[in-house]
């Protein structure tokens, strides 16, 4: 049986050993540990695994340190030191620093304020809606100035601009059916609720201004949705009584409408 030598002579060097069939191209590993130091083991089986630290270079976003098999532009590397990456098809898609974990970033940018994040996401949309960035800190999301719009949906999303921030929703006439006017608005909405106060977790004494959802519920059902819990806690979308308010507007001008023209009319005699 052939055997290979890579150093040494007599000791203290690595030996492989050919097979013993005869035109084999495959290197038949021992099935137990080897001597000391070893750090490549075999289970006899096929398998392969490290008994101590493995060392791979450092790579780059087009030729990673560790890939996959007939994809080569595509695995982890280290851009810089207690930095990781991954890139895909050659270019760098994630990134995670001592700091934070980067999605489509390089670096990270803290805004005033906030003394840590966890988590950036930068990406481009298209020509026409830039580039967002989201910074996620321990209790909140904040985002850069930019534009976040639903995937499919470019005129759907959150829209946020110098000291602004604004939901478009889809409310094209084109995409509606079964469209029936709202009656009794006025009614309805004078049995809601507008109030003031705050929440029971709210930590200071600061006042905000409220809608009740049990109110709303019994007038707009479909505004108010209730969770999934043994709680069944009601959420309101504040959005969606907007329609019913409308409505309740233009009643209230027929009504002034019409009591101006009799009191014309009263006057005139």
């Amino acid at each position: 049986m052939s055997k290979v030598r890579l150093t040494g002579a007599t000791s203290g060097y690595t030996e492989i050993t050919a097979p013993a069939v005869a035109g084999s191209n495959t290197i038949t590993l021992p099935t137990g540990n080897g001597a000391a130091d070893q750090r490549l083991v075999t289970n006899g089986s096929g398998a392969l695994s490290f008994t101590s630290d493995v060392m791979l270079a450092a790579g780059s976003a087009g030729s990673p340190s560790l890939y996959f098999s007939g994809d080569t532009n595509t695995g982890m590397w280290s851009p810089a030191a207690d930095t990781l990456a991954w890139s895909t098809g050659g270019t760098e898609r994630m990134r995670i620093i001592s700091a934070a974990a980067l999605f489509g970033r390089t670096s990270l940018s803290i805004p005033s304020g906030m003394s840590n994040a966890n988590l950036q996401v930068s990406e481009g949309l298209s020509a026409n809606n830039g580039v967002i960035t989201a910074v996620y800190s321990v209790d909140r999301v904040n985002f850069n100035a930019g534009v976040f719009y639903v995937l499919n949906a470019s005129s759907v999303g959150v829209s946020l601009t110098s000291g602004a921030t604004a939901w478009a929703a889809q409310s094209d006439e084109r995409f509606k059916t079964s469209l029936v006017p709202i009656t009794n608005g006025l009614s309805k909405v004078s049995t809601l609720r507008a109030v003031t106060g705050r929440y029971v977790s709210d930590d200071q004494d600061i006042s905000r201004s409220f809608l009740i959802a049990q109110d709303v519920q019994a007038v707009l059902p479909e505004a108010v949705s209730e969770s999934d819990d043994e709680d069944r806690t009601l959420a309101l979308r504040y959005q969606e009584v907007i329609p019913l308010l409308v409505a309740a507007l233009k009643e209230s001008k027929e009504q002034i409408e019409a009591l101006t023209a009799r009191v014309t009319a009263l006057e005139a005699n």
